[in-house]
């Protein structure tokens, strides 16, 4: 199992949203952020993503990924597995399909290894992630063509950090 340990907490938190998303972030009393969103249009691409942001480095340099906590209260049929983007401090982007999806209800712990973190958008293929580089850690759902009124809610916990034991 893997050694989870915590890390400065993120100076700002907020939503990246589609355009044809109403979204609505809350802080939960056990520190969990919940992401309710709303679907506006059908049949186009829709995403919501909690936004962690950190204004300087704040990932300790033995760490081997991060991991999150995922709560989903009630089955989300609309959702396909859900996604994590990494902003680096020079812009570069990374994304890592967790294979976790959110149609079951529960709570999941999503662990994203930073060896299987993958460039995205404009960031060159060969670039390399570079953890304390992190400024953005965004965790949500994207490429869902719902249905105008689909409602898509659930909760995460800040990242945090892991190592593997041996």
């Amino acid at each position: 199992f893997p050694a989870v340990r915590s890390f400065p907490a993120p100076s700002r938190v907020s939503l990246v949203k589609a355009r044809d998303v109403e979204a609505r972030l809350e802080k939960l009393s056990d520190g969990f952020w919940r992401d309710t969103s709303t679907v506006t249009k059908s049949d186009v691409d829709t995403f919501s993503f909690i936004n962690f942001v950190y204004e300087t480095n704040a990932v300790p340099s033995a760490a081997e990924g991060f991991v999150f906590d995922l709560r989903v209260d009630a089955p989300q049929p609309h959702t396909r597995e859900t996604v994590v983007f990494v902003e680096l401090a020079d812009g570069a982007r990374f994304i890592l399909n967790t294979g976790v999806d959110m149609m079951t209800a529960g709570c999941t712990r999503v662990l994203v290894p930073f060896a299987r973190l993958r460039p995205w958008g404009a960031t060159p293929k060969t670039r390399a992630f570079e953890p304390a580089q992190t400024r953005s850690i965004q965790f949500g759902f994207g490429g869902n063509f719902g249905v105008a009124g689909d409602v898509i809610t659930f909760a995460v916990s800040e990242p945090k950090v892991y190592k593997q034991e041996q």
